[in-house]
């Protein structure tokens, strides 16, 4: 007899979606009897994830009461169902696993040189990754490749990216049309340039602005996963699978397309097992490792926790962690405190900043060339970057072409 499907609870420190779950198919499961299970809620309106006609268009179809994801991805459903509904699909030994949803997400060629000038305290951190050693007002340049991250593209998966935000001129300046899109929401209701904190937009900038970013050439796509209600951010980890699997299906060119995460949720095996098959599709996963009152471990933590992602931790203008940095397996650490002040967001610290500018990093060297493959680029940026001298082996990775100050 076959086993019945495990159930995943959330912890309690996590809020749960009600009745909505992320059901796992077994991988032997027939089709028959997938689509059998997927019938159970065909009353529903059913939200195939397809590719849209371009990167420049809204699914005005929203997430819906049953979302398919796509089987080379994820083999499952995403799915509101009652108690009675619930039942039936925690006796089908076709399920691998039935995992609760849950919210309150953690929100954690030729060169180019660029004088900082008179604002080189806002943008220390592009001086910060274009030079070796430690910040030095006197060294305050940002050096670039002129093909800039173009051809590459960036999914900003976070609460939104507004390029026209209302009494925030500075904006519209670093994100200009052509190379910001619309994306995908899958909050209901809002739209991908809805950002209602601010803190979507700034980590394109960061990323990707063309006065004060680092891949200035780059494409700039949200995926909006956070939003607001009751003036609070609101997300869960089922908008994350739902927004991950628009990427899956709408990149140009996985092995030139890079996710920026500043989301997560406690361990969560699931959202690693998803984060992995997009690594193995051949994406770069940037994630921030994370803050909080006191350092935590990142391996309480997902998708930071997942071998495959790229986790990037905080340092400040000394090259040290912050307190609030959490800790553990990380590959990059990048400057996270006073990097651009870009939009309403505030303060402008944290560990997003220095996955922001890791993202843009990595468009810079895929720019450079468009056939490196994964495993090299990441060397290059290991080797190629400042080891800190805290005995722990911490790399601040740089942009493509910075030489040895020797």
């Amino acid at each position: 007899m076959s086993a019945l499907p495990k159930f995943i609870e959330f912890p309690t420190t996590m809020i749960k979606v009600p009745n909505e779950y992320i059901v796992k198919f077994k991988p032997a499961l027939a089709s028959n009897h997938r689509e059998a299970i997927v019938d159970l809620f065909k009353t529903e309106d059913v939200y195939h994830m397809e590719p849209l006609a371009s990167m420049g268009g809204v699914d005005a179809r929203g997430p819906n009461e049953l979302t398919v994801i796509t089987k080379q991805l994820y083999d499952g459903i995403i799915v509101k169902a009652d108690l009675e509904r619930l039942v039936t699909l925690r006796a089908n030994p076709g399920i691998e696993y039935i995992a609760e949803n849950a919210g309150n997400l953690k929100t954690f060629g030729g060169k180019k040189t660029q004088q900082l000038g008179s604002d080189v305290e806002s943008k220390w951190a592009l001086s910060r990754i274009s030079n070796r050693g430690r910040f030095r007002v006197g060294n305050a340049t940002f050096s670039y490749p002129e093909s800039a991250g173009a051809g590459v593209q960036i999914f900003i998966v976070d609460s939104g990216v507004n390029p026209t935000m209302e009494g925030y001129p500075a904006v519209a300046k670093e994100l200009p049309k052509g190379r910001v899109w619309e994306g995908y929401s899958a909050v209901k209701g809002e739209q991908p340039h809805d950002d209602h904190t601010g803190h979507g937009t700034w980590m394109a900038g960061i990323a990707g602005g063309s006065l004060s970013g680092v891949a200035r050439k780059s494409e700039l796509i949200s995926v909006k996963v956070t939003g607001e209600s009751g003036g609070a951010p609101t997300g869960s980890v089922g908008g994350i699978f739902k927004g991950l699997d628009w990427i899956f299906r709408n990149a140009k060119d996985k092995t030139r397309s890079i996710i920026n995460m500043n989301g997560g949720a406690d361990a969560f095996d699931p959202l690693d097992e998803l984060c992995s098959k997009l690594d193995e599709a051949g994406f770069y996963v940037v994630v921030a490792s994370g803050q909080g009152t006191s350092e935590a471990n990142i391996s309480t933590l997902s998708p930071t926790r997942c071998p495959k992602v790229i986790t990037v931790g905080a340092l400040d203008k000394n090259d040290t962690k912050p307190p609030w940095a959490n800790v553990g397996n990380i590959m990059f650490w990048a400057p996270g405190m006073d990097v651009l002040r870009l939009g309403p967001y505030n303060p402008p610290n944290g560990s997003s900043p220095a996955a922001a500018l890791v993202s843009g990093m990595i468009a810079l060297y895929l720019g450079e060339n468009a056939r490196i493959s994964k495993p090299r680029l990441l060397e290059q940026m290991r080797k190629g970057g400042d080891v800190l001298e805290n005995g722990k082996g911490w790399v601040v990775p740089l942009v493509p072409g910075v030489l040895s100050a020797d």
